[in-house]
């Protein structure tokens, strides 16, 4: 689960405009960093779900970090991310997302 950090603030200084295009430029890096087979929706608000099969959730930080550089010149807002894993983690849906989420505030109260 990734949130996308300050999105309100984006919205309340610039506008919700630049804020609908900070949603499009993430999602827009997501369609050219992501594998064959991964998957990534906006799932409300500032938050999105990927799903990375035979990801380890270690190399989710690398791919995060390629989300951010892009080739566009139009900046990314800094993303909090939790991960959890199928099935050595969570055997059914409402156990794994409740754990990235959960995950996903703990690292957004570390400013991670």
């Amino acid at each position: 689960i990734l949130d996308v950090d300050d999105l309100k603030d984006i919205n309340d200084n610039d506008g919700h405009a630049a804020g609908d295009a900070a949603l499009r430029t993430v999602a827009d890096r997501f369609r050219n960093v992501l594998r064959f087979g991964d998957n990534a929706a906006r799932i409300g608000g500032d938050e999105f779900a990927l799903i990375l099969p035979g990801t380890d959730p270690a190399e989710v930080p690398s791919l995060l970090e390629r989300v951010g550089q892009g080739e566009s010149n139009t900046p990314v807002p800094n993303l909090s991310f939790g991960a959890a894993q199928c099935p050595t983690e969570a055997k059914d849906y409402d156990t794994l997302f409740r754990l990235a989420d959960e995950r996903m505030y703990a690292s957004k109260g570390r400013g991670s």
